[in-house]
Order: structure tokens, then C-alpha cells, then sequence
């Protein structure tokens, strides 16, 4: 019955989709910019803060394989990274290709609360594998056990929200400041690569392909019945949206500041709607990992 009325009133309506997506408005953007920098320059650093300040340009010179969850993702992908040695960021409910290989990510991301007691049992199977580092926005360390929040290896970050009205126009080289949601957890992942020193960037199974289009105002827009995960156990279409307008904005503004402070970004995607960067085949990718 609620549900029914706040779609009945448009500025309720409006309002529950900001929410729901993270969307938030521009004033409220500079208070918490104003706010983190300033907590950034006084308050003293937790023992997350410090754990992640040690990890700064950690891997410096090396290659960083971003692993999205894409329906081109195969197993067979994945094996060959780890034969070449490359580190790999991988996000959300990634463990659903892990019966079809041994790779592991060394960096396991997550943004979204709601993979906290989901009915996957994310949080619990990810914690299951050998991953050398998770790092969690508040959304979901917060919510975590008591026990996993002090794993050494377990790192909090704060995140900045999407704006409703402009597009993502930031990229964050300090996580102990922020990192920017970017309408996708492989955002906040392509920003922690370059905080560890990673100097070239792979991308992989990022296909920013989505049945269900959020729209600048919160609605949402059918586009078609396309396959949206690597796996037909992930979200359905019915479940998940993307915002893909704002995601090929976020890559936009991270091949910009990227490039521009010499670190190489490749599109090793097969297929998909990502254009913002070079593309070159993963087997190429992987004759040349550093």
C-alpha cells in the first residue's frame, strides 16, 4: 500500500529512486567534499586508515586487471590472467564463476549494502576464498560481523555519492579522503588501483550492459531482455538497474586524469559498449604483464 502511494506522488516517486541508487544532490556533495577534506587534515587516522596509507604505491609499475561482471566474463579469461601473473580487482558476487576456475581476485570491492544478507550469502562465500584484500564502502563494513571489521586484511573507505543533476566529473587519487561511487563498484576499484601504483590498467568483462536504464531523474527505462552477468544466477533484469549513462561518464573522467598522470588504460572487453579506452586483445594484454 505505501509502496503504491509514493509512486502516486511524483516528488515522493523521485525522491525513493534517489535513495534507492544513491543519487544525491549538488549541495549536498559539497558539504561532504567540505566535510572529508577537512576530517582528512585533523581527525587522527583510524587503524583502517593506516593499513591503507602503507599500501600506497605498493604495486607501483605493475599491471592492474579490472574485472567486471559482465556476460562476456569467461573462465577461460580468467585462467589466463592468472597464468600471466597479473593482479586482478573484482567486485560484488564474483564468486559465482569460482566453480569454474581456480583464479581468485587479489582485491575483492564492494559499495552496495545489499549484498549484506543477501540471499546469495555474498559476504559469507567471499570471505571463504583466499583474497589477499577486501575493501569495503561504509555501506557495507558497517554492516559486516564484528569479527571480519578487524581482519587486518579488511579495509573501510569512505564514498562520495553520484550527483543527480551533473555528470561524474571526479576521480579520486586519495581513499583516505574518498573514493567517487562513479554509478558502478568498478569505479571506486579503478581509483584504488592507482592509489596502490598500479601504471597500467586492464579492463575486463566491463561490458556496461543493462536490460533496465536508470535515467537522470530516477526513473527507469526498459531497453531490452539483454544478458546483463556473466552468470544466470546473478541479479536478474527484473532486479537490477544501471545507470549506463553516468558509468560511460565515470570511465570518461578516469581515461582523463589517468592518462594525464601517466598511467595506461586497455579494454580488454569482449564486445560491449565501453569505448573510453584503447582496446587490445587479452591475449596481447597478457604477453606484456608487468
Amino acid at each position: 500500500m505505501l509502496k503504491e502511494k509514493i509512486k502516486s506522488n511524483k516528488s515522493a516517486y523521485r525522491i525513493a529512486r534517489f535513495a534507492k541508487y544513491g543519487l544525491v544532490r549538488p549541495v549536498h556533495l559539497k558539504i561532504y567534499t567540505a566535510e572529508r577534506k577537512f576530517a582528512r587534515k585533523v581527525l587522527p587516522k583510524t587503524d583502517k586508515d593506516l593499513a591503507l596509507e602503507k599500501m600506497h604505491n605498493r604495486y607501483k609499475g605493475k599491471t592492474a586487471f579490472i574485472i567486471g561482471n559482465g556476460p562476456s566474463l569467461k573462465a577461460s579469461d580468467l585462467e589466463m590472467i592468472k597464468k600471466s601473473g597479473g593482479y586482478c580487482f573484482a567486485t560484488n558476487r564474483i564468486f559465482l564463476i569460482f566453480d569454474q576456475t581456480d583464479w581468485r581476485p587479489d582485491f575483492y570491492v564492494a559499495v552496495d549494502g545489499a549484498i549484506v544478507g543477501d540471499k546469495t550469502n555474498t559476504i559469507e562465500r567471499i570471505f571463504k576464498e583466499n583474497i589477499k584484500y577486501y575493501f569495503f564502502a561504509p555501506d557495507v563494513f558497517d554492516h559486516l560481523p564484528i569479527d571480519l571489521k578487524k581482519k587486518d586484511n579488511v579495509i573501510r573507505f569512505h564514498k562520495k555519492r553520484n550527483n543527480v543533476i551533473r555528470s561524474v566529473d571526479e576521480f579520486s587519487p586519495d581513499p583516505l579522503e574518498y573514493l567517487v561511487d562513479g554509478y558502478t563498484a568498478t569505479y571506486p576499484s579503478i581509483q584504488l588501483a592507482y592509489y596502490l601504483g598500479f601504471e597500467r590498467i586492464v579492463f575486463l568483462g566491463v561490458d556496461c550492459n543493462y536490460s533496465n536504464v536508470i535515467n537522470s531523474d530516477g526513473s527507469i527505462s526498459k531497453t531490452s531482455e539483454k544478458q546483463q552477468y556473466f552468470s544466470k544466477d546473478y541479479d536478474s533484469a527484473t532486479t537490477n538497474a544501471g545507470n549506463v549513462v553516468g558509468m560511460i561518464e565515470a570511465y570518461g573522467c578516469a581515461r582523463r586524469f589517468l592518462e594525464s598522470h601517466g598511467v595506461k588504460c586497455i579494454n580488454a572487453t569482449r564486445g560491449g559498449e565501453l569505448k573510453a579506452f584503447e582496446r587490445m586483445s587479452l591475449e596481447d594484454v597478457c604477453l606484456e604483464v608487468k
